[in-house]
C-alpha cells in the first residue's frame, strides 16, 4: 500500500517538473523507477482527451527477470496483468 501511494505522489510531483506545454496532449512515457529484481516503471500523462489531466502507469520487466503478476489499484478499481520478460510495455488506464 505504501509503495503505491508513493510511486503515485513521485508521478504528481514530477508532473509538476514537466518542461514544454501541458496543452499538447498525451506525452511520451517518462521513467518513474526501476524496481531491483523485476523492471521499470513509467509514467505518462494526457491533458487533452480529459476534463482533468489524468496519469497512466506502465511497467516492463528486465530481460533477466522471471515472470511477473503486476497489481495496479487506484481507488475501487483493482487490475492484475501477468507480464514476462521480453513483453511490451503494459500500461494501465488514464486515472485521475
Amino acid at each position: 500500500m505504501r509503495a503505491a501511494i508513493v510511486v503515485a505522489g513521485a508521478a504528481a510531483g514530477a508532473a509538476l517538473l514537466l518542461p514544454g506545454p501541458a496543452s499538447s496532449g498525451r506525452q511520451k512515457p517518462y521513467v518513474l523507477t526501476a524496481l531491483a529484481d523485476i523492471g521499470t516503471v513509467y509514467w505518462r500523462y494526457d491533458c487533452v482527451h480529459y476534463r482533468r489531466p489524468e496519469w497512466s502507469l506502465g511497467v516492463r520487466l528486465f530481460r533477466d527477470s522471471a515472470t511477473t503478476t503486476v497489481t495496479f489499484r487506484a481507488g475501487a478499481l483493482r487490475q492484475h496483468r501477468t507480464r514476462n520478460p521480453g513483453d511490451p510495455t503494459a500500461w494501465f488506464p488514464f486515472r485521475a
